[in-house]
């Protein structure tokens, strides 16, 4: 897993084969002209699911259960934005860095919203 704040892609990697190459790639919310802070973004993965915290974007959920086909599970506009991100274990709880404004615990089950 590879993530490139500058131009909100994530990268999904292949290692089998000893040399690293692109499995798929992913585009996340919002543009290059939207990041202004790339180095405070932030990618955790647990469980087949990736989870980016990115200022100005929000927070974005991908299923990563299929590395060849990554597909966004749920997307949430915030503010303030978050800057970074962890999850437990089971997936089910996820912490946000919101700078100033604290830190924030979102409940998950999983599933895309709708």
């Amino acid at each position: 897993m590879a993530f490139d704040g500058r131009s909100a892609v994530l990268y999904v990697l292949d290692l089998s084969t000893g040399t690293p190459h692109d499995a798929a790639r992913f585009a996340l919310q919002g543009s290059t002209d939207d990041v202004h802070h790339p180095e405070r973004a932030g990618l955790t993965v647990v469980s087949g699911v990736a989870v980016a915290a990115m200022p100005r974007f929000g927070l974005q959920t991908i299923d990563l259960r299929d590395p060849a086909r990554p597909v966004e599970a749920a997307w949430l506009p915030m503010d303030p934005a978050p800057y970074g991100s962890a999850i437990n274990r089971s997936g089910d709880r996820i912490a946000l860095a919101l700078g100033e404004a604290g830190v924030s615990i979102w409940t998950w089950d999983g599933r895309a919203p709708g």
